[in-house]
């Protein structure tokens, strides 16, 4: 895999954390160079002299709800390194909290950087691809994207979103030499919670044991370097995402049977039977 990745260009979105720092550092290794993009200007400099300095990384502060700072990052890619090979749609934000619990402005960011994001990106970097005939494109979604649950209401959707987007661009593409991934993560251990909107206790389902940005990281890669279509990482996720395909009713109905009861654990502070509060969320006992 590593020889298949030398000297790509690969362009991430959200790289100063989580996933797409992991993804930043597993592709410099494999011997491709990366364009990093974040908002934090101070972040997204330390991670680019972390992996090698100028030669392997170029950092360039982003809001990937504007469109001319998209087109920016790209245009600045393309003058360092002289193409795009991949792209890393990795930027998103989350919220576990009621939808009526959420204002107008919380609700029109979600959209905003979670499928406008996405977008922007994508027509920023379509054009340099479809010029070299060649290219791939990495929607990072979620298991929200095959089953809304309570609590992450306009996460939800707009992980449906990206995912019916990558549906439809796949399509369009088809024959231009551009492949379109939705790759969705499961659980993975990350501060994603601590950038999102959180009122209420927030539970850890903990069924299994979180994957680490590293592993998915990896994922990321092996996909990077033979497309699918869609990806799913976890057993559990496929395991939801079969009930949810084939069976809706049970797989509603398991999802708002546990919303109830962790909703009732959270309200009267007594544990569900084997579990403990936490901060942010539930760990066994």
């Amino acid at each position: 895999m590593t020889s298949s990745l030398a000297n790509k260009v690969v362009i991430i979105t959200g790289a100063t954390s989580g996933i797409g720092a992991a993804a930043a550092a597993a592709f410099v290794q494999a011997g491709a160079r990366v364009a990093l993009a974040a908002r934090s200007a101070e972040r997204l400099d330390a991670l680019a002299d972390k992996l090698g300095g100028p030669e392997h990384a170029l950092a360039v502060p982003t809001d990937v709800t504007q469109a001319e700072e998209c087109d920016r990052l790209a245009r600045l890619t393309m003058q360092r390194f002289g193409r795009v090979n991949i792209l890393v749609n990795n930027a998103g934000i989350g919220h576990w909290a009621r939808f009526n619990d959420l204002t107008e402005t919380e609700t029109r960011r979600f959209v905003e950087v979670n499928i406008l994001g996405v977008m922007n990106m994508t027509h920023a970097a379509l054009p340099r691809m479809r010029r070299q005939r060649s290219g791939v494109l990495i929607n990072v979604a979620s298991m929200m994207a095959y089953l809304g649950t309570p609590m992450t209401s306009v996460y939800s959707a707009t992980k449906f979103a990206v995912r019916g987007f990558s549906q439809a661009l796949r399509l369009e593409l088809a024959g231009d030499g551009i492949e379109v991934v939705c790759f969705c993560p499961g659980h993975t251990d990350t501060d994603f919670f601590a950038h999102s909107v959180v009122r209420g206790a927030r539970w850890h389902h903990g069924l299994q044991k979180p994957m680490s940005p590293t592993e998915v990281a990896r994922r990321l890669l092996a996909v990077a370097v033979r497309p699918q279509p869609e990806v799913v990482l976890t057993a559990e996720g496929r395991a939801m995402t079969f009930t949810a395909r084939h069976f809706p009713r049970l797989a509603a109905w398991g999802a708002k049977t546990f919303f109830d009861r962790s909703d009732k654990a959270s309200a009267s502070s007594s544990p569900l039977r084997g579990w403990n509060w936490i901060r942010n969320g539930l760990q066994r006992k």
